[in-house]
């Protein structure tokens, strides 16, 4: 008889008995992603051809910004719950899946 594993979640710390996934440090962070949206247009924010020198961005919302961009894309292998992964796919779906598809157009037009 075999007895599983309990492990905790990274993200929220609940006990999960999923495996290892490749998935970020952070998950998408709605509060973060709401002042992105307040900022006003997300493409000048992480656009593919974004200047945040450009951009009046206070040196508070800047740092967020760099800190969290660092979180988003560290990818590796780590334990997350269920809730975690499907609450972190619809919070995608909600902030980045329109800009998945400008990209996209962008890599298109240089064929």
């Amino acid at each position: 008889m075999s007895k599983i594993n309990k492990l905790y979640c990274e993200w929220c710390g609940k006990k999960t008995d999923n495996e290892p996934t490749q998935v970020a440090e952070t998950p998408i962070l709605e509060d973060i992603e709401k002042e992105i949206d307040a900022f006003g247009d997300r493409e000048q924010i992480w656009g593919p051809f974004s200047d945040w020198s450009n951009l009046n961005l206070s040196s508070e919302f800047e740092g967020k910004l760099l800190v969290y961009d660092e979180l988003l894309n560290k990818i590796k292998l780590r334990i997350i719950c269920q809730e975690c992964l499907e609450h972190d796919e619809m919070l995608y779906g909600k902030y980045y899946e329109d800009e998945i598809k400008i990209i996209d157009d962008l890599n298109l037009d240089k064929n």
